[in-house]
């Protein structure tokens, strides 16, 4: 079967293991360390593989790629793969990037995923796929659920700003005694909601 991995935002490491053919492009990698760990690639086995046009953003090392469990720079990863050829390697980011990804089964409801690279303490979001001008939304932080509404109002066609700071997060239900530590403000999760 084949493996298709396009168009996606990952941060952290990311291990692709015995896929005989796979298409990996268009992909945005994220991480302080290791990015990309591949297994069981022999030369025969590469034939099957297109991987180009992805970009590399890394923190403190170079040798960012494992290739059968051994570590490696850009180079040497094109070199032994012949992936790549097109995609840079370059330094953390340092603009925050917004996604917003529609409930697909309740119309007004969205997830908003921000990561905030640049560490400003709200961001702008664009609610016009998700909201009608003149629907009522109140908008939650994923780590406090049924706490307090982060924004909430009638949506006017313009994009709202919702703060970035760290939230209390509520600990899963039958575990009151967990740790559970908040991901705000570098990274953090929204969930757009529809009110009546």
């Amino acid at each position: 079967k084949r493996l298709t991995v396009e168009g996606n935002y990952f941060v952290g490491a990311v291990q692709v293991r015995r896929w005989a053919d796979a298409a990996v492009a268009r992909n945005v990698f994220v991480g302080r360390g290791n990015l990309v760990a591949l297994d069981g690639l022999d030369g025969e086995t590469r034939k099957g593989y297109g991987w180009a046009g992805n970009g590399y953003f890394a923190g403190g090392t170079r040798e960012v790629f494992r290739l059968g469990g051994r570590a490696m720079t850009l180079a040497d990863w094109r070199a032994k793969t012949g992936f790549d050829a097109d995609s840079p390697l370059e330094a953390l980011p340092k603009s925050t990037h917004v996604f917003c990804r529609a409930n697909r089964y309740e119309p007004g409801r969205a997830h908003v995923i921000v990561y905030n690279w640049a560490a400003h303490p709200q961001v702008a979001v664009d609610l016009r796929a998700i909201l009608k001008v003149g629907a009522k939304y109140r908008i939650v932080h994923a780590q406090d659920f049924f706490g307090r509404a982060v924004a909430a109002g009638t949506f006017d066609g313009q994009a709202v700003n919702v703060p970035l700071g760290a939230v209390k997060p509520v600990p899963p239900v039958g575990l009151a005694d967990a740790r559970v530590r908040p991901t705000g403000p570098a990274f953090n999760v929204f969930v757009v909601l529809p009110t009546r």
